[in-house]
């Protein structure tokens, strides 16, 4: 696949990475209703932000909307225009439904080079009336989660524990922190309904901790002599504090993101192990610490989140600042926006997450691979190939979209191309042709680029209230992410010649008109169809031109952008004799009525099955006795996906 860069954004001082945040994008989703019946539709509207800034996006035009089953497949899929970085459609929920729970997903090409995980993700509820959420009972797994991510000798530590059944499902219980085989160091411990409970302790490096559930004993990670990183919010300002062992001399980097782009990158050792950062220009998001060794390996990350007392960090809604959060976690957090204002509940539930949108090595590096680049105009593209298998050197290609007629052409270079083309509804259809250098086409293989779409990672599953959800297609272990490798679509390419509706006096006239003539050419029945004139030359109006020329078939529907040697313009078109071009004068003043069996006028996507001069378009006469014509060049028609709300 093909990979591009931004042009990206200057470095600032001290930074070892060329760039201080990788573009991207977020979308904020909202439905007319919280829940669905079989038969309804969706009415759904969005916004396109800027991922970092949240400012309305210019980046793309064009967003993805799908419809998601409980075994993750795509059962609808549609594509929106933004007006302003804004969007809305509808989707229709058939009939035949089962009742649960469905989901919308919405992103953008450029949000593909990132993980799955930051698309935008809301549960649909179908026919699911019951509040009943499920819950395990007897525990089975318990996962810890350390602050900076793991535990560090003779140091005040907060940890986030999650307790599950042996079904996966979280377990509502008390619990107490013990040492050695018996030394209570906390009783009740309490979990909430997510499982999810916490505590604070000095761990000690000689003692070995674990949980403690009724009869059931779960060990603690083993302390460590590896830095932790500490973050607090303190006003508007951020507060950091790393934890070392007694016998750490190294020095290590610590860096600064607030929403994914990078605000500090300073140098940390035993002798400048804390600070206060000023805050006061920033607005509220999640802000993420990262502690990197000599080798810019990551020893310690934490997460929080800066509220900003500032007047404009109001601009979302509670809901909409925890979807924008949510976004940018390696998992979401249930029901995020009922702990946005408890301070102590939302960073347990940071505890348990890790900074999800991209990879850190990502931003670490001297550049970045786009593989898919922004969608700011729709585009065909592809390959071609010679009669050999080898890719076309140089020429160009013709696209006519059919259902509108409109005619757009590129350069092939090295066998590659890209076609600008305007918007189009979904089903369209668009007729290709290649040409060499010197405008003659051959049989060449036009090889169009499949559709790639994201894997379905649905990590809100586990919150699902009321019907029990299969296992999603991810595995989730306590941060890490495996997701299923994108989808591929295959292009939609037909071989078949575009039928003309064969209606008398307007695109086609059959035998039956030829019967008993009482003209002695076919001036009279060609001036019968539309969307053409016959136009008699005055000699002198052009040099070019033979004296036996005296006539042309010009379109009254539009020129098209190439001419070519035998009409030296883009609006005549060309007359075929049987499949084969002939001079206009000769067939409209020899051919006899009595020996045409048919005339057709042809569109430029017809034509060009015929003949490389078809542009425009072409008038097709079929003697008597030739009753069927083969075209002689070789394109292909391509239906990609259109947009669905022209």
């Amino acid at each position: 696949m093909k990979t591009f860069c931004f042009l990206l954004l200057a470095c600032i001082t001290n930074i070892f990475a060329s760039f201080t945040f990788l573009r991207s994008e977020k979308i904020l989703l909202h439905t007319d209703h919280s829940d669905y019946r079989q038969g309804d539709t969706i009415s759904f509207s969005g916004a396109l932000l800027e991922a970092t800034t949240l400012e309305p996006s210019t980046y793309s035009k064009y967003v993805y909307i799908e419809l998601i089953n409980r075994e993750d497949s795509v059962l609808c899929r549609q594509k929106y225009k933004c007006d302003s970085a804004c969007f809305k459609g509808e989707l229709f929920l058939e009939t035949d439904l089962s009742s649960g729970n469905y989901y919308l997903r919405a992103y953008t090409r450029l949000m593909q080079n990132f993980s799955p995980t930051a698309f935008t993700l809301i549960t649909i509820p179908v026919n699911n009336l019951s509040t009943t959420r499920y819950s395990g009972s007897i525990p089975s797994h318990v996962y810890f989660y350390p602050e900076g991510g793991h535990l560090l000798s003779g140091s005040l530590q907060n940890v986030a524990f999650e307790v599950k059944d042996e079904n996966g499902l979280p377990v509502q219980t008390t619990a107490s922190l013990c040492k050695g085989s018996s030394d209570t160091v906390y009783s009740n411990l309490v979990t909430d309904s997510y499982g999810i409970g916490s505590f604070s302790f000095i761990p000690d490096s000689s003692s070995l901790y674990y949980i403690r559930i009724g009869s059931h004993r779960f060990p603690c990670p083993p302390v460590t002599s590896v830095p932790v990183l500490q973050l607090n919010q303190n006003r508007e300002r951020i507060c950091y504090n790393i934890l070392f062992s007694d016998d750490d001399a190294d020095t290590y980097s610590f860096m600064l993101f607030h929403r994914g782009a990078v605000c500090l990158q300073q140098k940390i050792d035993t002798a400048h192990r804390s600070g206060v950062i000023p805050f006061t220009d920033y607005t509220s998001g999640l802000i993420a610490g990262i502690l990197l060794d000599k080798k810019n390996r990551v020893v310690s990350e934490t997460l929080i989140y800066y509220d900003s007392w500032r007047s404009f960090a109001n601009q979302f809604t509670t809901e909409e600042k925890a979807a924008l959060l949510n976004s940018d976690l390696s998992r979401p957090i249930p029901d995020l926006a009922l702990c946005m204002d408890s301070t102590n509940k939302l960073r347990t539930y940071l505890l348990t997450r890790k900074w999800g949108r991209f990879m850190w090595q990502d931003i670490l590096q001297d550049s970045y691979d786009y593989l898919y680049k922004p969608e700011d105009v729709l585009a065909l593209s592809g390959y071609v190939e010679t009669e050999s298998g080898r890719p076309l050197k140089k020429g160009h290609l013709i696209a006519i979209n059919n259902d509108k007629g409109f005619t757009y052409d590129a350069d092939i270079l090295n066998g590659r191309f890209v076609i600008g083309v305007d918007d189009f509804k979904e089903g369209e259809s668009f007729f290709l042709q290649a040409y060499n250098e010197k405008g003659k086409s051959y049989d060449y293989k036009i090889i169009m680029d499949n559709d790639t779409f994201p894997g379905v990672v649905n990590l809100y599953k586990e919150f699902s209230m009321g019907i029990k959800e299969p296992a999603s297609s991810a595995y989730i272990d306590s941060f890490s992410i495996y997701h299923l490798p994108s989808i591929t679509v295959t292009a939609r390419i037909k071989e078949d010649i575009p039928s003309t509706k064969e209606f008398y006096g307007v695109n086609y006239l059959g035998e039956k008109e030829f019967e008993n003539p009482s003209y002695p050419n076919i001036i009279p029945y060609l001036e019968r169809m539309i969307g053409f004139e016959i136009c008699e030359i005055q000699q002198g109006e052009d040099e070019k031109m033979s004296v036996n020329e005296k006539y042309e078939i010009r379109t009254t529907r539009g020129a098209a952008l190439i001419g070519n040697s035998i009409t030296r313009n883009g609006n005549t078109l060309v007359v075929l004799l049987d499949g084969y071009v002939v001079d206009t004068t000769w067939a409209l003043e020899s051919l006899h009525p009595a020996d045409i069996r048919s005339i057709e006028r042809l569109t430029p996507a017809q034509a060009l099955r015929y003949t490389s001069l078809g542009f425009t378009g072409a008038i097709l006469i079929r003697t008597k006795g030739n009753d069927k014509v083969e075209p002689k060049s070789k394109g292909v028609i391509y239906a990609p996906g259109g947009l669905s709300d022209i």
